[in-house]
């Protein structure tokens, strides 16, 4: 119950670092277990994941959509790493001791193929809170210093290799770029039709947006944008 109440302090207090709204909160608090050979000490180890669900902002148009991101493209994940910050100043984490609040986030680092909106961006790295379940574990576990992962529940998992239209929130001065929510602001492009009930709209909804001859333009140019 602690770590509850001590989540939920952080997120309404992080709210202008994170772009979420006021109404963000934690839900639940629950405990699963895998076990995995790790590689940092040749033992088998328990890794436990700590789930969290988070309230963003959810929009019902592209167009109020598109007002918080500011950076809409094409890209494709090149590496997927992962970084201890302390989610108050939005640094990494040499010491825990002086940490305010020790978060582990995903990091997909994303080459852009192409841009919808103004950017001059060729890299972009976007962050996401918390770690990833059942993969890349010895890399978590030494980055979080414990064998504890916490993991945004409905948080987009990516695949390094993969194209996906990104719709994603970069600070001034920030480092990384954010999710607007986890269900509008990263879309697989096998399909770009297809949309949830969650989503509201498709990637081929936002690609139009931006110009009327824009679909036409990803089918013929989707070979040399999801290399």
């Amino acid at each position: 119950m602690k770590k509850v109440i001590s989540i939920l302090l952080f997120l309404l207090g992080a709210i202008s670092l994170t772009g979420c709204s006021a109404s963000r909160s934690t839900e639940k608090n629950t405990i699963t277990s895998q076990t995995s050979n790790t590689s940092l000490n040749n033992t088998t180890f328990s890794v436990n994941y700590e789930d969290f669900h988070a309230d963003y902002p959810h929009y019902g148009t592209i167009d109020e959509m598109k007002e918080k991101a500011n950076l809409v493209f094409v890209g494709t994940v090149r590496s997927i790493t992962f970084e201890l910050l302390d989610m108050y100043t939005m640094k990494p984490i040499d010491n825990l001791d002086s940490a305010g609040f020790p978060l582990i986030n995903t990091i997909y680092e994303v080459e852009v193929n192409h841009a919808y909106s103004d950017m001059s961006d060729t890299i972009v790295k976007v962050r996401i809170e918390g770690g990833m379940r059942e993969q890349m574990l010895d890399e978590q576990v030494a980055t979080a210093k414990s064998n504890t992962i916490v993991v945004q529940d409905d948080a987009p998992s990516l695949t390094s290799g993969e194209s996906y239209l990104f719709a994603v929130y970069l600070a001034d001065n920030a480092n990384y770029a954010s999710i607007v929510n986890p269900f509008q602001s990263i879309y697989s492009l096998e399909n770009i039709d297809a949309k949830s009930d969650v989503q509201v709209f498709s990637a081929a909804d936002i690609m139009s947006s931006y110009s009327d001859n824009a679909v036409w333009e990803f089918q013929n140019q989707k070979g040399e944008w999801m290399k």
